[in-house]
């Protein structure tokens, strides 16, 4: 049975708000709720690390330093249908980062640049929650030097 339009653009929103949802959460360094964007059995691949489990997941997530600001970009979301209840993603994703910074810092931050250009593939489940990650690559594509730029960071 053919999936009707608007059913297959609601998965596509739905899908892609995750995404959004997950990489906006990491950059504010918010944690609490994240385990429900994920399938329990969900399995997180980045940097070459393999996680699995949602609570491993987000228990990772909770490592990443505290004195790092980042702002994930995320664009040219494709994301299909693969069955009734599974969808598969791609996504590109530009990352921009500064450590040593503390969170209530002033805007804007002095960076040298990007640090990592990555291409993000995703794969979804439909559960009776709704539309969650079940699986999720992140493969770096192009990386840039980073610089250490002086911590005159005050807003400009």
């Amino acid at each position: 049975m053919p999936v009707s339009m608007q059913a297959n653009n609601d998965m596509q929103l739905a899908c892609t708000g995750l995404v959004y949802e997950l990489y906006h959460a990491l950059d504010e360094h918010e944690y609490g709720d994240l385990n429900r964007l994920f399938t329990q059995d969900a399995h997180f691949v980045r940097l070459g690390k393999s996680i699995a489990g949602s609570t491993a997941i987000v228990d990772a997530f909770r490592q990443r330093p505290a004195d790092m600001a980042t702002r994930h970009v995320i664009t040219n979301p494709i994301v299909r249908a693969t069955g009734p209840d599974t969808a598969e993603g791609v996504f590109y994703m530009l990352v921009v980062r500064r450590h040593g910074v503390a969170h209530e810092t002033p805007r804007p931050l002095m960076v040298s640049g990007p640090w990592r250009l990555s291409v993000v593939s995703v794969q979804f489940q439909n559960t009776t929650e709704g539309w969650c990650i079940a699986r999720q690559q992140t493969d770096s594509q192009f990386e840039f030097p980073e610089t250490n730029i002086p911590d005159t960071s005050e807003a400009l």
